[in-house]
């Protein structure tokens, strides 16, 4: 049966409408109409919406959000002028079989990234949280610096006297002085072995322009965050430095 209907059909002689002639009446041929209208809300009723490759589910009066699959890859396109925005309390980004996390964010908490399931790399509210090593690419990306533990962990600028001048220091807690040259820095961190080495810098006031042996002072106790030095003078004796520069190289405990 088509849509046209004969009205010799439909009504009788009187004008009335022929009992059940619009009984069966059939559906709208949605195939060729080439502009289809919905006057309410599309109900899937439990079955899918199938898209061939390349064709594009559009949204916006200017086509601005797209989202299709070419044969190879899936894409969802904001090609409008303004932004493409997620809006959710927590993301979650897994691989296709929903087997393993890549990157997961939560408000107020971490944005997380992920090597192999694991978290590797982790915002929080002071920073972020690194698992494992970080290597960074040199200028020209013709070596690497592998920032692990073993590079400086404290250093301190100072001068000795009656009393102690500190001009600068990185996780250093305290220093004190006996104002004969000998002298006690005190680090944030213990030393995680005795495997670290400690170079100085003695200056006049005005720069550097002296490298000076830094001697351990063997006869006073010290705890694994304590570093004790004295200078030793042109006479043989313990004596102050003017001013001078210490760090330490080694791993923190």
């Amino acid at each position: 049966m088509t849509r046209a209907r004969d009205i010799a059909n439909l009504v009788d002689a009187n004008g009335d409408i022929v009992a059940g002639a619009l009984d069966n009446v059939p559906a709208a041929d949605v195939v060729n109409d080439t502009t289809p209208q919905l006057g309410g809300d599309l109900q899937s009723n439990s079955n899918d919406v199938v898209f061939a490759d390349n064709d594009k589910a559009i949204f916006g009066t200017g086509s601005d959000l797209q989202i299709h699959h070419n044969g190879s890859n899936s894409y969802i396109q904001d090609v409008g002028a303004g932004a493409l925005i997620f809006s959710s309390n927590t993301y979650s980004f897994r691989n296709s079989s929903d087997t393993e996390q890549v990157m997961s964010a939560s408000e107020n908490g971490a944005v997380s990234l992920y090597h192999d399931n694991s978290i590797k790399l982790a915002t929080t509210s002071t920073g972020v949280d690194v698992t494992g090593n970080v290597t960074v690419d040199a200028e020209g990306g013709s070596a690497t610096a592998d920032v692990r533990q073993g590079l400086t962990k404290w250093w301190i600028t100072l001068e000795q006297g009656s009393s102690y001048t500190t001009h600068d220091s990185f996780n250093v807690s305290s220093t004190s002085d006996d104002g004969t040259g000998r002298a006690t820095v005190s680090i944030g961190n213990n030393m995680n072995n005795n495997d670290y080495c400690v170079p100085m810098g003695q200056s006049d006031g005005t720069g550097f322009n002296d490298l000076r042996s830094l001697n351990r002072d063997t006869s006073q106790t010290y705890s694994t965050s304590q570093f004790g030095f004295y200078g030793i003078h042109s006479n043989g004796n313990a004596d102050d430095y003017t001013r001078c520069f210490l760090a330490s190289m080694g791993d923190l405990a």
